[in-house]
């Protein structure tokens, strides 16, 4: 029962939510400044994933926890880097980047 309880301490409910529109519905209205944002944090996540020194102070939460959440998915971290924006991001992708944000159950 507890598994199924959302997480609270993570960061990624809006990007959560964004991807489940582009994998359910590809012409889902979505503003240019939060496609901007979730793309920037998708990017961000794949470049820590390759390179971890890469964090700096500016780095967003989100990018470096979906990093820790990618890792070890080079294929995934491959498609994010070769996707140049977000209206071209294909609904696989979006549908693998929200596999790796459920929680393991114990």
């Amino acid at each position: 029962m507890l598994a199924a309880t959302p997480d609270n301490t993570s960061r990624l409910g809006l990007l959560s939510v964004v991807l489940r529109s582009v994998d359910a519905n590809a012409g889902a209205e979505i503003s240019a400044a939060l496609k901007d944002h979730v793309f920037t944090i998708l990017r961000t996540a794949a470049q820590i994933t390759a390179n971890p020194t890469s964090i700096s102070a500016s780095t967003s939460p989100e990018a470096i926890e979906l990093a820790f959440r990618i890792q070890g998915k080079p294929a995934l971290r491959q498609r994010l880097e070769q996707t140049a924006a977000f209206d071209a991001i294909q609904p696989e992708v979006a549908k693998e980047v929200l596999q790796s944000l459920q929680p393991v159950a114990p």
